[in-house]
């Protein structure tokens, strides 16, 4: 029989419960079982094995942000390790995305592009705008170039603790600038601004067409692309109030082998 999945969500938002169990009801259409409940309703036998509020399931699917593992019990952390490398069961999200998550890992990137090949060096200055730590000492800078940055926390989730300093009044951002370098400057980052270009698209309330900025993920399966996630906003950043919506591909078909993302328009 096929194995169990085990689909962990955080179970404080509304949202990842209905992203859980749409997941749920898709594959169980396609003769998968699945389990789902919050990451502290699993548990872990002394070979390994896991089970999802009871059931035995031998794939887990960590549908959290894995920045949220430090939040979570040190016991259980502890054991799920330990169990993930005994080979209990198989991890859907590798755990190399605590890394990859971590918004710090873009100056990281440009801080130490030489260590990279030439190829990825070409890569990172073309696609990741250049990223720095944040430095106390250079506050003033940062307040004097509000148009020309954006501070980001390392660890957030849907846009929040973002601030785009075009977005700001001169006052908010420098008032901000300073929390950060009184309070807290090793967790924040400083990006430069990158012009976003807008698409047409109805408003869900009115039809009415009106500018707005996309946002779009790209889920990759074994290396290849299999999927995206779009969001849309009104203003160049991406928080809650955005809109989910479905991507359409046009043209070469092999670009998106997978149904799911083949119906919609964005």
């Amino acid at each position: 029989s096929a194995p169990t999945l085990g689909v962990l969500y955080a179970t404080g938002f509304a949202e990842d419960a209905q992203v859980a169990c749409i997941l749920r009801d898709q594959l169980r259409r396609w003769g998968i079982r699945v389990v789902i409940g919050a990451p502290t309703n699993l548990t872990f036998a002394r070979d390994g094995s896991a089970s999802l509020v009871g059931e035995p399931v031998a794939i887990v699917y960590n549908y959290f942000p894995t920045s949220w593992f430090d939040q979570l019990p040190r016991v259980w952390v502890r054991r799920f390790l330990a169990a993930y490398l005994a080979g209990g069961f198989a991890l859907v999200t590798p755990l190399d995305q605590l890394i990859i998550q971590n918004k710090k890992i873009s100056a990281f990137w440009h801080r130490y592009r030489t260590w990279f090949t030439a190829d990825e060096q070409a890569l990172i200055q073309r696609y990741v705008p250049a990223t720095r730590c944040f430095v106390p000492q250079q506050a003033h800078v940062y307040i004097e170039t509000r148009e020309a940055l954006v501070l980001k926390k390392i660890e957030g989730r849907q846009g929040e603790e973002v601030l785009v300093g075009r977005l700001m009044t001169p006052q908010e951002w420098a008032e901000a600038v300073r929390a950060i370098a009184r309070r807290e400057p090793d967790v924040w980052t400083v990006q430069a601004w990158v012009e976003s270009r807008s698409v047409p698209f109805p408003r869900p309330e009115s039809g009415q067409l009106e500018r707005m900025f996309p946002c779009i993920g790209i889920y990759v399966v074994r290396g290849e692309i299999g999927g995206f996630y779009t969001r849309l906003s009104g203003v160049p950043k991406t928080d809650y109030r955005a809109l989910n919506v479905a991507t359409l591909i046009a043209g070469d078909p092999t670009l998106c082998p997978l149904p799911l993302v083949r119906s919609g328009a964005a």
